[in-house]
């Protein structure tokens, strides 16, 4: 990298800092619901203060700047907080900034006007007070105010309002020191997250906080104070991609931690009080302190009364949200807890990443990529430059080593359980093995113990493993969104036309393909399915090509003529169809998007030879909108959003289920279904890895049907690791 690009690099970090900064400061100005008064109150009380900037200096914000960065923020969103690279040259001379800082030494009391009333009187020129004052501020002179603060009693109105968090020192479990990250709802006092770790970092926070935000819905404010792992870009990135205002209490003024102090106080006498040395010992795995922990909240704690509220914390809770709880979309959840770090890519092709090596395109040898992943998923690395997708990184052969391997369960999900009395432990298969809870949950395409799912199995008398993707087509549940997507992508097939179907993540959208490719006469129809956009127009007409027999040409130009005479072939020389399905289509550009519109031109754009179906994500829609899409949107003759399924469709879709695994009688409560419809928001694949795991948790408290406990254990589960 050459040293221009790495100084624009360093800019551009230094500009997305400034952007939280901004942000920072304005969370709470942008609160819709604030007065006119309130808010004008607020900003005059920012104005007022100094604060610590991005580079550690304390700097005062003008009342108007506040105003406009708030405009700029509902305007654009975060983008908009960022500024503009631009080029700032110092030109007040050093012996003048000297002479001023000497005045000040001589009088403390001297305001900055004074002084360039001085200057201007000795030397006949002087910079502004406000250059003097930040010259004050940077050498140290400005003195702090030694007026004592009064505090008084403060509650939210409300669940999810605000949530406070902080970290408690635990035992030791293998000679290793423990921490508890939690959070407490500052309204009912009951734990929206918590988890033991084997470090105080950020890792071990997100752990705590991911299934939080995905199962007890996105609060108002967080409230921590500024530990390394609080104050890390990451939280605040993840706050601002979530709407959430984020605040730091001021180092040595804890007053506003009073609540999660006190909790801790109550973990300390009625939790950690019963790990004596021998009870500790029989601890083998930082997984089982977790689940312990977990029972404690649930089954003493949240159900106690509590002495400040006169209710249980779950019940006071659960009376002052609202009915459904919102919670956010994976998608949304997860694109707001990634994380990212910039590498740049070797004469090799490769990249390192927590101690693993990462093959990336041979294009970007020599220059600095940004990494985006999921801390704890590291075999999915998206690889940015210039803010464009530039594909995947391909981990190394066995996969990648995780930072924190080795801590068994360190970052694993517990559920509720009897902390006195442990039953099986569901991650030991029939040889006593101990695996992560991850690797055993679901038969959905993820790892899992042979032994352990035939023993579940056997234990409910089914017929085949339940809720798997495994399934034929006509054995699929017809909920109406599958019914209107596969009638859809049908008619569009069969019309030659061009339709886009959209949905959240895990809402069916490949399932409906496949029963409407099902529905096909193959030998009227060919269709052409592309998994990956991220190959890129010539991977496109490359699958193209060879999937109509052809040999792809190596100029890319030659290629897509290639490609299109090809379509136009299958239909005038052998008298089928076509069908050329793009899935993830979300992760295309515009210029793909454009190429696949100019793909579709023929016979002077009279006719289209084969049918093209774009099946992705929301914003796909949105993106449709722009105007540089004009051409594309209007020659689109379906565009359909798939809805989650209703809480009918649910029940409906579980017992479908059950029934084809051979169980027909009722196995699940009703308030089970009612809460995994609550947390799965009726997204088929959320719904078939909470009843699977539901499943396992009866199991495993030997239980005939699947109550309301058991899901909720599932849910920890599920939503820790997923």
């Amino acid at each position: 990298m050459s040293p221009s690009e790495d100084e624009d690099h360093r800019r551009a970090e230094r500009a997305r800092q400034v952007g939280l900064f901004r942000y920072g400061l304005i969370q709470d100005l942008i609160d819709t619901k604030l007065t006119t008064r309130q808010r004008g109150k607020l900003a005059r009380e920012l104005a007022a203060k100094e604060h610590t900037d991005p580079f550690g200096r304390q700097v005062r914000v003008a009342r108007g700047t506040l105003d406009r960065w708030a405009r700029h923020y509902r305007a654009g969103g975060f983008p908009a907080l960022v500024p503009t690279q631009r080029q700032v040259t110092p030109r007040t001379p050093v012996e003048v900034l000297d002479l001023a800082a000497a005045l000040k030494k001589e009088n403390p009391a001297r305001t900055a006007a004074q002084i360039q009333r001085i200057l201007r009187t000795t030397q006949g020129w002087s910079p502004t007070d406000r250059t003097l004052q930040r010259h004050f501020a940077d050498a140290g002179l400005t003195g702090a105010s030694g007026e004592k603060s009064v505090f008084g009693r403060f509650e939210a109105t409300r669940g999810n309002e605000l949530w406070t968090g902080d970290a408690l020192h635990g035992p030791k479990i293998g000679g290793r020191k423990t921490y508890l990250f939690a959070f407490i709802d500052d309204h009912s006092r009951a734990i929206k997250g918590h988890r033991f770790g084997f470090a105080e970092d950020t890792v071990r926070l997100a752990a705590a906080l991911r299934p939080a935000l995905s199962a007890r819905g996105v609060p108002e404010s967080i409230y921590v104070d500024n530990g390394s792992a609080f104050v890390d870009t990451w939280l605040l990135r993840a706050c601002a991609s979530l709407a959430v205002r984020l605040t730091h209490s001021k180092p040595g003024r804890p007053q506003g931690r009073g609540k999660i102090e006190r909790f801790f106080r109550t973990v300390r006498d009625q939790f950690l009080v019963e790990l004596d040395e021998e009870r500790v010992g029989q601890i083998e795995h930082l997984a089982e302190l977790n689940r312990l922990f977990t029972a404690w909240v649930e089954s003493v704690y949240h159900r106690t009364v509590h002495s400040e509220t006169g209710q249980p914390p779950i019940e006071r809770w659960l009376r002052s949200i609202p009915r459904p709880l919102p919670l956010p979309s994976p998608a949304d959840l997860r694109e707001a807890l990634l994380w990212s770090e910039f590498r740049t890519v070797t004469k090799t092709a490769t990249v390192s990443l927590h101690g693993n090596t990462y093959e990336v395109d041979p294009m970007l040898v020599g220059m600095k990529v940004e990494l985006v992943f999921d801390p704890f998923d590291l075999t999915e690395i998206q690889v940015r430059t210039a803010g464009k997708s530039a594909g995947k990184a391909v981990p190394p052969p066995g996969g990648p080593a995780h930072p924190s391997e080795g801590e068994a369960g360190d970052t694993a999900g517990v559920g509720p359980a009897d902390w006195n009395r442990l039953p099986e432990d569901p991650r030991r298969d029939a040889q006593g093995e101990h695996r992560e809870g991850h690797q055993l949950l679901v038969p959905d395409g993820r790892r899992a113990g042979t032994a352990m799912i035939d023993r579940v199995q056997g234990y409910f008398g089914f017929t085949r493993v339940p809720f798997g993707r495994n399934l034929a087509p006509f054995m699929l549940h017809q909920h109406h969104s599958h019914r209107e997507a596969a009638a859809r992508i049908a008619w569009c097939i069969n019309n030659r036309a061009i339709g886009v179907v959209t949905g959240e993540v895990g809402s069916g959208k490949t399932v409906a393909l496949k029963g409407a490719v099902a529905s096909l006469d193959p030998a009227r129809f060919t269709v052409i399915y592309q998994p990956n956009p991220e190959v890129g127009m010539r991977g496109l007409y490359d699958r193209i090509v060879t999937s109509l027999g052809g040999t792809p040409k190596f100029h890319l130009a030659a290629l897509a003529t290639q490609a299109s005479a090809a379509l136009a072939a299958e239909v005038d020389e052998r008298g089928r169809t076509p069908a050329v399905v793009i899935d993830e289509s979300h992760l295309l550009d515009h210029q793909e998007l454009d190429a696949i519109r100019m793909l579709t031109n023929y016979d002077m754009d009279s006719t289209t030879p084969f049918a093209v179906l774009l099946i992705g994500q929301p914003t796909l829609r949105k993106r449709m909108k722009h105007g540089v899409l004009a051409a594309l949107d209007q020659r689109i003759s379906i565009s359909y959003q798939m809805p989650t399924m209703s809480r009918e469709e649910t029940a409906s879709y579980i017992k479908h289920h059950l029934t084809i695994a051979g169980r027909e009688d009722t196995l699940f409560s009703d308030d089970a279904v009612e809460l995994i419809h609550l947390t799965s928001r009726g997204l088929p694949r959320s719904v078939n890895n909470i009843a699977w795991q539901s499943l396992i948790a009866a199991f495993t408290e030997e239980k005939g049907i699947v109550d309301e406990s058991s899901t909720r254990t599932a849910i920890t589960e599920t939503h820790a690791t997923e």
